[in-house]
Order: structure tokens, then sequence, then C-alpha cells
């Protein structure tokens, strides 16, 4: 609770007289502990820049009709749109559009779960065909748990890999997924609509092109698309990193590596910074404590931000500076930011670039930005700052020399 007869103070009464500072110990008096936690988060301006208006829902700041929607479905109710299902349904969607097969599989499993594949019934339906009999059996209805499940022709194969499911008596392919989702077999979901998929495209070949699969080895093949699509998938960037290392910069340019990290158990934040020249020598390290942060995105850029303002004080003209995050380095490049609820963060990061001739922002792997990993954890056991000028600690020398080595 405000007292009453500050009710009228402006937001500038909190500061420390003629500083950008809070006025720690008025904050105090003025509001309960959780609240001088989160305003003392809140980054000042150093400079006297005009107040800004930002659409929060946005991470830029700018209006978007899509967040704005988002918003309006979320306050009045999800009656206006999307599935009405239950809850069950709806992580049931999330899940369909996160499975690790094919695209293709992605979109076919949509489809099936809602029942908007052209199969005979539906066909006839339409009256685009005057029988919804089944092309390959000739005996049932081709709906589409006769057609993908419930065929005589495919019913051995199903036995093999998903008995439970022939025997469940379910009236459509999504009831039959549900049953597996419920049952917390999220995992076999990928195989089931792969092979779905696999005899949807036999029967297809069949009455489209008169050519006539084994179900058998249909099914064999599905499965080898889909152990070869996963193993496709796991030879992504973190078997290529492992060949990625630092890189020097050319003579005239210094590199300032920085990264951020957060200690939850602590309530405080911490920022590593090293500034290295072209040989890979190192010129400045510092560990700094911080204030604890809600957001990633903003430890990272104060990391950008102190590693910055010690560069300005060491009179360096060109400056290179790295960080592992590739948001944040984008929106630097960019200036994509500085209309957003962090603008005013941004915007002392590109003030601070001025006093530079040159200052360029490049983003690198975790695996090439270690040593100034290894400091910001090290802040954990700082009292305010720590740095080291024309040398390192010692709990960074390996990463350092990993980094410089040929």
């Amino acid at each position: 609770m405000v007292r009453e007869n500050s009710r009228n103070d402006t937001v500038d009464s909190l500061f420390v007289p003629n500083e950008k500072a809070w006025d720690v110990d008025k904050l105090r008096t003025l509001f309960n502990p959780s609240i001088v936690s989160d305003i003392g988060k809140i980054y000042l301006s150093q400079d006297e820049g005009e107040d800004r208006m930002f659409w929060s829902l946005e991470r830029n700041g700018c209006f978007s009709v899509r967040n704005c929607y988002r918003m309006i479905y979320n306050h009045i109710g999800q009656q206006l749109a999307g599935p009405s299902e239950g809850s069950t349904d709806k992580l049931l969607w999330k899940y369909l559009w996160k499975m690790k097969v094919p695209p293709k599989v992605k979109v076919f499993a949509w489809r099936a779960c809602k029942d908007r594949l052209p199969t005979a019934l539906n066909l006839e339906k339409k009256q685009i065909i005057r029988q919804s009999t089944c092309s390959l059996c000739n005996s049932e209805t081709e709906d589409l748990n006769h057609a993908v499940i419930h065929c005589n022709m495919l019913k051995g194969v199903w036995t093999t890999f998903f008995p439970e499911l022939v025997r469940i008596n379910c009236r459509s392919i999504k009831e039959k997924a549900l049953d597996l989702y419920v049952r917390k077999e999220v995992s076999k979901l990928d195989t089931f609509f792969m092979l779905t998929w696999s005899f949807w495209f036999r029967g297809n070949k069949y009455v489209n092109e008169h050519i006539w699969l084994d179900p058998r080895k249909n099914a064999d093949t599905a499965l080898g698309m889909l152990e070869s699509y996963s193993k496709a998938r796991k030879t992504n960037n973190s078997q290529i990193r492992k060949h990625f290392k630092w890189k020097p910069l050319d003579f005239n340019f210094l590199k300032l590596n920085v990264d951020g990290t957060t200690f939850k158990e602590l309530d405080k934040a911490g920022i590593g910074a090293v500034l290295r020249d072209h040989s890979g020598q190192v010129i400045m390290a510092m560990s700094k404590i911080e204030n604890s942060v809600e957001e990633s995105e903003v430890i990272e850029l104060l990391a950008i931000f102190r590693g910055m303002q010690f560069c300005a004080n060491m009179g360096i003209h060109n400056l290179m500076v790295e960080s592992d995050s590739k948001l944040v380095i984008e929106a630097l490049q960019t200036d994509s930011m500085l209309n957003s609820s962090l603008g005013v963060l941004y915007h002392e990061v590109k003030r601070l670039a001025t006093q530079f001739v040159n200052c360029k922002y490049s983003h690198t792997f975790r695996e090439c930005n270690m040593v100034a990993h290894k400091l910001a954890r090290y802040a954990k056991l700082v009292e305010d700052v720590n740095v080291w000028l024309d040398s390192i600690p010692d709990y960074v020398y390996q990463a350092n020399w990993l980094d410089i080595r040929l």
C-alpha cells in the first residue's frame, strides 16, 4: 500500500537525488519487499529520453493483430474460435504438431483426426462417387477407420505392432490416438501415425494407379522412413558445433565475449566478459553479480552492456561484441527492439556503441563462448565485481587455451 501523502509523487521522486538510480531506502518505506525487489529489476536510462508507449504482448513492442486476437480470445473464453473439445483433446492437438515425423505425416494426422480425408464414405456423402465399398477388400464400407486399420488385409500387420488398438472398438482414428495419449504412450503416436499414413498411401496407390503393395512390406518401408528421419534430425548443430572454436579478428579489432546466467537460489544473476586481441591474448576479464532478472534476454543484454562499459573506459577504438544469444545479437543488428519493454537497455547499448570508432555484433555458439560462461558462473562468489587486466583466473585458463589453440 502507498501512503496517502505520497499519492501525488512522480516516479522520479523514487530516484537517488541527482542520480539515475533507485533510492532503495525510500522504496522500502513505501512498498512491501516483493514490490521493492521488482522495482529494483527495472533498469533506468542514463539519458533524458521521452517516455514511450509499447505493446506489451509483442516482444518488439509493436502492435500486432495476432496478439490482440489472442488477448481477446483468452479474456472472453475459447468459445469464439478453435477447438471446443476438452483439455485432453487440446493436448493431443499440440502433440500432433510436435511429433518427430515428416511434416506431411503431421498434416495427414491432423486431417485424419478431423476426418477430413477423401475416404469412399466421405466421397459418397458429397455425391462424388455412388458407392462407399472398400476397393481393396470389396466387403465393407470404407470409412477412415476401415481404410487404415480394420480392413482385413491390414489386421495382421496391426496385430504385430498395436494389438491393443485392433481390439479397441473406437469409432475414429482420433479416439485411438487419444487412447494412446491417455495411457501415456505418446511415444507410440509417431509409429501409429506413420503406419496409418503408409496404409492410406497404399490405398491411394491402388485406387489411382492400380498398384497393389504388400501391407507388411509397406509397413516396413514406413518404419524405415521414420528411422531415417529420426537419424537425420539427430545430425543437428550439436554435432557440427564441436568443430567450431573461437575465431580471432583483424589486427585492428578487439573481441569482447560476454555471457549471463541466473542463480535462482540466491535471487541473483551473474555476467562474465573477456576481451581478447587478434592472437587470443587476454586484455581484460570480468565477473559481476547483478540483481535477479526474470528473462534470459535481459541478463544476456545486460552482460553486453556491462562489458561495453568497461571497454569504453579503456579507450578502445574497434570492438566486436560476441554473445551466444542469437535473439539479442539479431535485435542489436536490426534495431528491432528499440520500442519494446527492453527498449531502454537496447538504447543504452546503442548509445555506448557510438563511443567506439567501430562497434559490431556477432553471434557465436555456446561451445565458442566458454570463457565468458565460466566467468559468469563465477560471479556467484563475487560481492560486486572482479576484474583481471592482462590475465585470467586459473579456473578459466583451460577454456581459454582451448579457444585459441590451433
